[in-house]
Parts: structure tokens; sequence; C-alpha cells
């Protein structure tokens, strides 16, 4: 197979949250969003696709005193610059052509001192849009794509404990029909309709509170942020608890977010066990399915932990 990207164009346009959304340092009131386009020739043949994705601040980059300006503007950098490295580029397959261009990103963000998490989410836009662009030039969906090798994805190559395993070995003959939905809790978000004052309510008859969202969706799964302040985390936890245990069905589960909000192991350990010790939370936290980024990246990336 031959894939080479041919042309590719990207679109901005400004988006407003329905509420603010807390998380981590930021809170969320509008955000832009981005469309690329590349256009690619497969075995001849000639297809577009499309990737989007929010420009969120404070995710890339935790510095609290960037102006959120420049965070945007860093984000396009490195979407423009992966379009550029893009452009002409051939491959054997579309995973090929990503590995060619996620070394050149990789190259060109060591040197001009881009931090690779920042650096790649251009690279993901691209791999996602050529992705799109490869499955429509062979008219396969991507479950198909990828168990067939369409895509040539090679496990070994990202993981090598998986060298000499092939995808459709690792996944099931047919994609999921469906998933399980997953809320997340922002650590600004109403918990109860109550608690929402007249200046707050929004008149678009959609559920808004905690306890809204599980009645009208029938919601079981949750992503509850946490803010790394232990008095401030157990009174939250309790009250997400409470609404949870109220409204949801028991067979719910719920994941902890703490949005790398702790500089060390220590002082993670040390929260989480003054969160798991508290007994209004035991049978809550039976519920428990993982603890996600609760350590700062510049610690959890440290090869001394590894």
């Amino acid at each position: 197979m031959s894939v080479k990207i041919v042309d590719a164009s990207i679109h901005e346009i400004q988006l407003k949250t329905r509420m603010p959304f807390k998380y981590g340092i930021a809170t969320m009131t509008e955000v832009p969003m981005v469309f690329v386009t590349v256009e690619a020739e497969v075995d001849g043949k000639t297809a577009t696709g499309t990737s989007s994705d929010l420009l969120p601040p404070k995710w890339f980059t935790k510095v609290p005193d960037d102006p959120i300006e420049k965070e945007i503007a860093d984000m396009l950098r490195v979407i423009r610059r992966a379009l550029g490295q893009a452009l002409g580029q051939v491959g054997d397959s579309a995973f090929d052509l990503w590995r060619i261009l996620y070394e050149k990103q990789a190259e060109w963000a060591k040197a001009s001192q881009v931090p690779p998490l920042l650096a790649h989410f251009g690279t993901s836009l691209v791999e996602r849009a050529l992705i799109e662009a490869t499955c429509r030039a062979n008219n396969q969906a991507l479950g198909q794509a990828i168990t067939t090798g369409l895509l040539g994805f090679d496990p070994g190559e990202v993981h090598p404990i998986l060298k000499g395993q092939a995808a459709s070995s690792l996944l099931p003959s047919q994609p999921l029909a469906k998933v399980q939905a997953r809320h997340t809790v922002g650590l600004g978000d109403p918990l109860s309709a109550n608690q929402i004052t007249e200046d707050d309510r929004i008149d678009d008859s959609l559920p808004q509170s905690l306890d809204q969202c599980i009645e009208a969706y029938g919601l079981r799964h949750f992503k509850i942020k946490i803010n790394g302040d232990i008095q401030w985390d157990l009174e939250r936890l309790k009250s997400v608890a409470k609404t949870i245990v109220q409204h949801a069905a028991g067979d719910y589960a719920f994941s902890l977010d703490g949005n790398e909000q702790f500089q060390s192991i220590t002082s993670f350990r040390d929260h989480w066990n003054q969160l798991h010790n508290e007994p209004e939370l035991d049978s809550f936290f039976e519920h428990l399915l993982f603890i996600e980024q609760p350590l700062h990246r510049d610690v959890a990336l440290d090869e001394a932990l590894k």
C-alpha cells in the first residue's frame, strides 16, 4: 500500500460552554474548536478525512501564569507544524506515515523546547484525519480497518511487549455495539436542582444538576474531579456520593480524577488515605474503578519512577 498526504487545511470556530466547567486550575466558559481536514492518496484513490478537537486551556501545559491567548496560540502552532510536516509525506500505510510524522514532530519539538504532549496534539489530529481518509478510500469502518490490517497498525512498534501480536488477535472480531456513557462531575457542577440559583439556571429544558442528569439519562458511570484540598474533597465527595447513591442504579461505578494536583507520591498517598479512611465513604469506595492522573506530569513522567 502507498499513502500520501496531498493537501491539508485547518478551520477554527469559537464555542461557549453550556455552563462553566471547572477542572484542575481552570474554569472553562468558552473554548476554540479546530477541524483538520487532510486529502490523501491511498493506492491511487483520493479521499478526505476530518478530525476535530477543543483547544482546552491549562490541559497540555500546567503553567498557571500563562495567558489563555498564549496557550491557544501554542496549540495552533503545533497543529500547523504537524500539517506542514505531513504535506507530501509518503508511507507504506497510514501507520507508517504516522510514524514518520511522529518522529519529525518529535525532532522539531525537542529543538524548539515544546513539551511532547503538546507537540503530538498536532500529530494526533493529522493521524485521526488520515485514518478516516484511509477508511473512506477503502470503504471500511474503523473496526474493520484495524482487524483486517488496512491501517498497517503494528502494536509492537508502540509497545515492544506486544511484538509479534496482530491487532486482530488483541481485539474482538466485531466492535462493541454500545458503550457505557461516563458522566464527568466537574469541581463546580451543581449536584442537586435546589443548588441552582435563578441567575445560574439554564432555560433550555435539558438537565443541569447531577441528580437531574442521572434521572434523565439513566447514568451509571461517573468521573469525579477532586482538587487536592483534603477538607474540600472530603465534603465534596460525601455530597457527590449521597447524590449518586440516591439517584443512580445500585451497580454504579466511578473514577476519581486528580487533574495532576499532587507533586509527589507521598502527598497523594496521604490524601488518598484520608479519603479512603472516611467512614461515610466506605460503601461508596467499593464502586471505585481507578484514580486518574493524580500526579503532576513532571512527576509522573520522571524516569526514576519507572
